[in-house]
């Protein structure tokens, strides 16, 4: 894999995790009304790691 396929996926793995954090930040708002969902971390940073098992 070239670095620049590597980079994309890399990239394509954190969108899709932030954009878990997206939907269940709509859903506390759902639930509790007006709400402040913060993510942070490895995954916002970009150094996170995936583990397959």
């Amino acid at each position: 894999m070239s670095l620049k396929a590597a980079l994309e996926r890399r990239a394509g793995e954190q969108e899709a995790l932030l954009e878990e954090a997206r939907v269940f930040a709509r859903r506390v708002r759902e639930r509790l009304g007006e709400a402040q969902v913060y993510v942070f971390g490895s995954v916002v940073r970009g150094d996170f790691n995936l583990v397959v098992w």
